[in-house]
């Protein structure tokens, strides 16, 4: 498994405030690239939930 595959895993737990299903499933995830120590996600939200985005960016920073 690889590390972008290992970092999907974990976002599952980063869910959407309104459906509660995590913005993996989603779709709400463009990108995930790991190069220790670093990582870089896109977010690709839609417009209902860019009041979401900095709670979801926090949560990533987090989980990751």
């Amino acid at each position: 498994m690889t590390l972008e595959e290992d970092a999907k895993k974990l976002l599952l737990q980063v869910k959407d405030s309104g459906s509660g299903k995590s913005i993996i499933n989603l779709g709400w995830i463009d990108q995930v690239q790991i190069k220790p120590p670093k990582a870089i996600v896109r977010l690709n939200l839609p417009d209902f939930a860019q009041s979401q985005r900095e709670r979801i960016a926090i949560e990533t920073r987090e989980t990751l």
